[in-house]
């Protein structure tokens, strides 16, 4: 029996919240890892001039080097899962994301993320994030 893409996206979105919850433990990023194809690709939209994806990374080892980055950052970041909606192996979901300044304003932004699961693995993500918005 197969899970459904969208199950594995929630798996992945559970592992993701605890690895920024236990920054330095290895176990939670295994679990993140274990959920990511070997080859996945990540793009990310808008902020860079015209490019419409100003940042992509290629790869597992690239993906996970990216997420552990800055654990200050990731530290002050909360996430809320507005909704996930599956089409086959294509799964959408709607997050608002609050960053809190150190200086204890905090910015609040809508991001979208489409993520395509092939064999059980998500093996492409594509992130949209509206930086223009202002709550």
């Amino acid at each position: 029996m197969t899970t459904a893409s969208d199950a594995i996206v929630r798996a992945y979105l559970e592992a993701v919240q605890a690895a920024r919850r236990t920054l330095a433990a290895d176990e939670p990023w295994r679990r993140v890892a274990a959920l990511l194809a070997t080859d996945v690709r990540w793009r990310f939209a808008g902020g860079a001039g015209r490019r419409l994806w100003p940042v992509e990374l290629n790869g597992r080892d690239a993906v996970l080097e990216q997420l552990r980055q800055a654990p200050a950052f990731w530290s002050r970041l909360r996430t809320e899962t507005i909704s996930v909606l599956r089409c086959g192996p294509v799964v959408l979901v709607e997050q608002v994301s609050t960053l809190v300044a150190e200086s204890g304003v905090e910015e609040v932004k809508p991001v979208a993320h489409v993520f395509t699961v092939i064999d059980g693995l998500i093996a492409d993500v594509r992130t949209y994030r509206n930086d223009a918005w202002k709550a």
